[in-house]
């Protein structure tokens, strides 16, 4: 298992309807997880209060929705979403 205890500022919030709620550094994000299989209530007022959330796409991968406030997001990605050969790459969203 792949652990997250280096990580400075992450949080996984809340886990529901196979969507994981995590908060990097300031910025809260919806992605999908396809280990939660529960349908729990969602109770964490971050649930209305996202920056980002990630839609998958059926023909594969997916894409950000960002949303207010305005400003750049910048934060490395954790290592299993990242493909083998590009760990360095960081995530980077314009929220309109």
């Amino acid at each position: 298992m792949w652990t997250a205890d280096n990580w400075k500022d992450y949080e996984v919030i809340d886990t529901s309807c196979g969507e994981k709620l995590e908060r990097w550094g300031k910025y809260i994000l919806l992605r999908p997880d396809p280990q939660v299989i529960w349908n729990t209530p969602q109770k964490a007022p971050e649930w209305k209060q996202l920056n980002g959330h990630y839609h998958r796409s059926s023909k594969g991968g997916g894409e950000w929705e960002f949303f207010q406030p305005a400003g750049r997001m910048e934060y490395p990605l954790p290592e299993p979403y990242l493909p083998s050969e590009a760990f360095q790459l960081q995530a980077h969203g314009t929220f309109s």
